[in-house]
C-alpha cells in the first residue's frame, strides 16, 4: 500500500497501531486523539506545562526536562527544533516525550583521526524527557517509537539517561523491535533521598559514618585556621563571578585537558544565566583562606537538586575539599525541605557513600532501515572492530597503559605550560592535547 507524505504524518501523529502485546485500558476514543505532537515552541511549552502540574507521586525530576529551561536553551542552539509529545490517559496527562529534532553527523575516530560520517536526521530525547505513569501508556510510548523508526520519520532515535526501572524503561530494556535493539549504554544513577515524602528528614549514614565525617571536616578546617566559608551564587549578577572562580579550579585538573568540567565560555554563561533568571541556579564555592578550593554547581527544579559539574585543586586532596563542599550542601538543602539530591550517572566511591538510591540509567541509540541509517551503522562497526583490535594488540603488548599515562600527563603538563605562556588567552587552545 502507497503512503503518501502527508498521510504518512497524520498516521504518526493521530492514529496509534497496538501493539499485539500490550493489553490497552484506554478508550477507542483516547487512542484516536493521542499523542498530541507539537513543534512549536508556544504549543510546546503548553504540553510541557500541563505535565509538570501532573502528580509525579515525588518522584525524581530533570531539570533539562523543565519547560522553562528546556525551550529557551534550546533556542540558543542553532538547527534544533522542539518535539514534544504528551499522551492522555482517563483524561488526564498520562506519558510525555521531551526531545528536540536536529541534523546530525556522529563523531567517529580512529587513532585520534576524524573519520567523515553522514548526516542523520535524529530526535533527542532528553534525560527525564521519556516517562509514563501507567504500563499501558508505556506500551504506547513503544509503539509510537517504533512507528516514527518504520516510517523513515528520523534515521535516529537517541533517548538519553533512561530509568531502566520505568514503566517504558523495562520495554527498551528488552528491546524496542527486537531483542538488543537500541544498544543499551548502562550506567548506575545515584541519588540521595534527603526529606521522606512527608517532609521528614532522612538520615543516610550510620553513626560511625558521620563521626568520621566530622572528623574530616575538623581536619580541612585545621589546615587551614578554620578561615574556610562556603558561598553561594544563585542570581544572573553572580554567574560571571562564579565561572570565573570555578574554571580557574578546573584547569588545574588533567579532566580540564581531556574537555570534561565547567569552563569560561558561552555555553556555560548562558545556561548558568538560564537557571538563574529561572531561580534554579545553586552553584558553591568552598573557600579557604580567601582562596577558592572547590566548586559544585547544578539546578534545583521539581525537588530535586541536579548536578552538573564538580571540581577541587588537586594539591588539596589529602584534606578532601570536595567531599567537605559536598556534605555542606546535603545539610543545607535538607534544612530547605529539598526532597532528592541527583549525582547523576556513572559509579564513583563518593555516590556509593552518600547515596540512598541508585537506579540503572541507559542510554539508546535507535537506528531506522534507512540507507543513511545503514551506511552510519556499517560504518560505525567497522571503525570499532578495528579500534578494538588495535587497542587488544597495545594491550597485549603492555603499550597501552604506558601511552594512557603519558597522555594524561603530557595533557597537564601541556595545560600548565599554555597557562603559564598565554595567560587569560590560553583557553583558545583547549582540546589541543587531546588529539595528540
Amino acid at each position: 500500500m502507497n503512503v503518501t507524505e502527508e498521510s504518512k504524518e497524520s498516521h504518526l501523529t493521530n492514529k496509534l497501531p497496538s501493539r499485539s502485546e500490550q493489553k490497552t485500558e484506554a478508550t477507542r476514543e483516547e487512542i484516536e486523539r493521542d499523542p498530541r505532537v507539537e513543534c512549536k515552541p508556544h504549543e510546546a511549552r503548553a504540553l510541557l506545562e500541563s505535565w509538570e502540574r501532573a502528580d509525579h507521586k515525588g518522584a525524581p525530576r530533570s531539570e533539562e526536562a523543565a519547560a522553562n529551561f528546556h525551550l529557551p536553551f534550546l533556542a540558543e542552539l542553532p538547527g534544533n527544533t522542539p518535539y514534544v509529545v504528551q499522551w492522555h490517559r482517563g483524561g488526564r496527562p498520562d506519558g510525555v516525550l521531551i526531545g528536540r529534532s536536529n541534523l546530525w553527523q556522529p563523531r567517529l575516530y580512529l587513532a585520534n583521526i576524524r573519520i567523515p560520517t553522514p548526516r542523520l536526521r535524529r530526535l533527542e530525547i532528553v534525560p527525564g524527557g521519556l516517562e509514563a505513569h501507567s504500563s499501558d501508556t508505556a506500551g504506547r510510548q513503544a509503539a509510537y517509537l517504533e512507528q516514527l523508526l518504520n516510517a523513515g520519520k528520523f534515521d535516529c532515535i537517541a533517548i538519553y539517561n533512561l530509568a531502566l526501572d520505568s514503566d517504558i524503561g523495562r520495554i527498551l530494556k528488552h528491546g524496542l523491535r527486537y531483542p538488543g535493539d537500541g544498544k543499551a549504554e548502562v550506567n548506575g544513577h545515584w541519588f540521595t533521598e534527603l526529606n521522606d515524602k512527608n517532609g521528614q528528614p532522612v538520615i543516610a549514614n550510620s553513626a560511625k559514618t558521620r563521626k568520621n565525617f566530622r572528623r574530616s571536616d575538623r581536619k580541612l578546617c585545621g589546615y587551614f585556621d578554620n578561615k574556610v566559608e562556603v558561598r553561594e551564587y544563585s542570581t544572573q549578577d553572580q554567574v560571571a563571578e562564579f565561572i570565573t572562580a570555578a574554571a580557574r579550579i578546573g584547569e588545574r585538573t588533567y579532566q580540564h585537558a581531556l574537555g570534561v568540567g565547567l569552563k569560561d565560555n558561552s555555553v556555560w554563561h548562558k545556561k548558568l544565566g538560564l537557571y538563574a533568571a529561572n531561580g534554579q541556579l545553586r552553584a558553591h564555592l568552598l573557600i579557604a583562606c580567601g582562596k577558592p578550593l572547590a566548586y559544585a554547581v547544578g539546578a534545583l527544579w521539581g525537588g530535586t537538586y541536579s548536578g552538573i559539574a564538580t571540581g577541587y585543586l588537586p594539591e588539596y586532596r589529602a584534606v578532601a575539599p570536595g567531599s567537605y563542599l559536598l556534605r555542606r550542601m546535603i545539610e543545607q538543602f535538607q534544612q530547605e525541605g529539598v526532597r532528592w539530591f541527583d549525582y547523576g550517572i556513572e559509579d564513583y566511591g563518593d555516590k556509593e557513600i552518600y547515596g540512598t538510591l541508585r537506579r540503572e540509567a541507559a542510554t539508546l541509540h535507535h537506528y531506522a532501515e534507512t540507507p543513511v541509517a545503514i551506511s552510519a551503522i556499517i560504518l560505525d562497526a567497522a571503525v570499532k572492530r578495528t579500534d578494538l583490535g588495535i587497542r587488544r594488540i597495545l594491550q597485549a603488548s603492555g603499550l597501552l597503559g604506558r601511552l594512557k599515562h603519558m597522555r594524561r600527563r603530557f595533557a597537564v603538563g601541556l595545560t600548565q605550560f599554555l597557562a603559564v605562556l598565554l595567560g587569560p588567552s590560553h583557553h583558545l587552545f583547549e582540546g589541543v592535547s587531546v588529539l595528540i
